[in-house]
């Protein structure tokens, strides 16, 4: 993964395999779009929905209700498990 570092001025240089994958040349204007605690670097030089699908490789996979029922059980089942522990009971109707 290509890094990059921050100089005392604030400025960085993108590394040379970003800038061919991106398309950018010598005085192309990007736009940094932040969420959180990172940020994408958009191309101004190119119409703003050959940005779509950037992050597709980071998705979260979807789930179906089968897959929320089980968090919601074992959940539920942890639950049981630490307050047995902690109280000292045992109960077999849980």
């Amino acid at each position: 993964m290509p890094t990059a570092t921050l100089t005392s001025k604030g400025q960085m240089t993108l590394p040379k395999s970003i800038r061919d994958e991106m398309g950018l040349n010598a005085g192309d204007r990007v736009e940094l779009v932040t969420f959180g605690h990172a940020a994408i670097i958009v191309p101004r030089n190119k119409p703003v929905e050959s940005a779509f699908g950037l992050l597709s490789k980071h998705a979260i996979q979807p789930s179906g209700i089968e897959d929320y029922d089980k968090a919601v059980r074992d959940a539920v089942a942890d639950h049981l498990d630490a307050s047995k522990t902690s109280t000292g009971k045992k109960d077999d109707a849980a």
